[in-house]
């Protein structure tokens, strides 16, 4: 072998080693640690991804807990925000939020939910917060667009590996082989 051979010393730092078998241990423990590195920064990843989405689903659990409780206050204002068809469209709101912020928050068929919640979202901007003349409506219409803005992270990242559509698939995968 030849003892000045070239051998990478770094990443895209080709250097001479006199000793072929020290260059390549280096190597082998680079790559080790940055492999240690990678799953440590997918660990994290995936406990973000979760904490991101419990902390969306809060957001709607919260705002149909308290539609709930001051239902009768809730729906006084809606008609007098001008919807007629408030004792309607309240139970529904208070059902999707609740419904829709628990599924959210244990990752079930959580893109296609984050999609719905979005097009909920501006079905109530347009709806009760669309004269951004208005000081409050600007304010919720901007707390509506950073809450989609989450729910759009979501259905590009994923719900992550701790939700209830990672376990299915899993499960899925090992019961039928795919």
């Amino acid at each position: 072998m030849d003892a000045t051979r070239k051998l990478p010393h770094h990443h895209g730092h080709p250097a001479i080693h006199h000793d072929a078998s020290a260059a390549e241990l280096a190597m082998k423990l680079a790559e080790e640690r940055a492999q240690m590195e990678e799953e440590r920064l997918a660990r994290r990843r995936e406990w973000l991804l979760t904490l991101g989405r419990v902390l969306l689903a809060g957001l709607f659990i919260i705002a149909g807990a308290v539609k709930l409780a001051s239902y009768a206050d809730t729906r006084s204002g809606l008609e007098a925000a001008g919807l007629l068809t408030a004792g309607f469209v309240l139970p529904l709101a208070i059902a999707l939020e609740l419904v829709g912020g628990l599924l959210l928050a244990v990752g079930f068929k959580a893109r296609k939910l984050a999609v719905g919640l979005i097009v909920y979202l501006v079905g109530v901007t347009a709806l009760l917060h669309g004269d951004l003349r208005v000081e409050l409506n600007r304010s919720f219409a901007l707390y509506n667009l950073a809450i989609a803005g989450g729910l759009l992270l979501l259905v590009g990242a994923g719900p992550g590996r701790h939700s209830a559509d990672s376990w299915l698939a899993n499960r899925l995968a090992r019961r039928y082989g795919y």
